[in-house]
């Protein structure tokens, strides 16, 4: 029982700009994570790493692509409800999941059939063309593909940084707003995947 919050993306020009890290590849297997709370009717970008990874949300669908094979999951959105989208890419398949708690999962799947190379691409949260308008929290980025269990698991737990495969993870409840912070780690050293706030 304590307080935290949340980063509200309010138009089409708000976004976090997260770096290039040649350090990070992303290119066997991915995860995205993120608690959203969708205020637009239209199609908009929770996620993109150019043309290697994107996740889009339009009302009641989340749609994963990578590299141009895309998976799409239509849930029941419920209103003013957070939810939390998760885009897993392991070594067959690609997966979308969306977790309300751990009883109340979706999950839709398609057996992969590209590579998913990586690129030098910025990541971008929201994003300059069809951005995300709304509220997100809890943001993980992992260079391993969670299994299904922990997709849950993890969806509903604050998670301590160092876990395994773990490459950013922003709390949002820093209150500067002109920068976010990745609170992951290796060990004792910090990643440091920080992200630069656009209005």
């Amino acid at each position: 029982n304590f307080s935290s919050t949340s980063l509200y993306f309010p138009n089409t020009s708000s976004y976090i700009r997260v770096p290039n890290n040649s350090n990070d590849s992303y290119s066997e297997e991915f995860t995205f994570q993120a608690w959203v709370l969708p205020n637009s009717t239209n199609t908009s970008q929770l996620f993109a790493k150019g043309s290697q990874y994107q996740v889009l949300h339009q009302p009641n669908r989340v749609t994963f692509i990578a590299n141009g094979q895309s998976v799409s999951l239509d849930f029941q959105q419920k209103q003013d409800t957070f939810f939390c989208v998760n885009a897993v890419r392991d070594p067959d398949s690609l997966y979308v999941y969306i977790v309300y708690n751990e009883l109340e999962v979706y999950k839709a799947a398609v057996k992969r059939n590209i590579t998913t190379p990586d690129n030098s691409s910025d990541i971008y949260i929201g994003g300059t063309s069809g951005a995300f308008i709304g509220w997100m929290d809890d943001i993980r980025v992992w260079n391993k593909a969670l299994t299904p269990q922990k997709v849950v698991d993890y969806s509903i737990q604050y998670l301590n940084g160092s876990e395994n495969g773990l490459r950013i993870y922003y709390h949002l409840d820093e209150l500067f707003y002109s920068n976010v912070y990745d609170v992951s780690r290796n060990g004792s050293v910090f990643n440091e995947n920080h992200g630069f706030v656009n209005n």
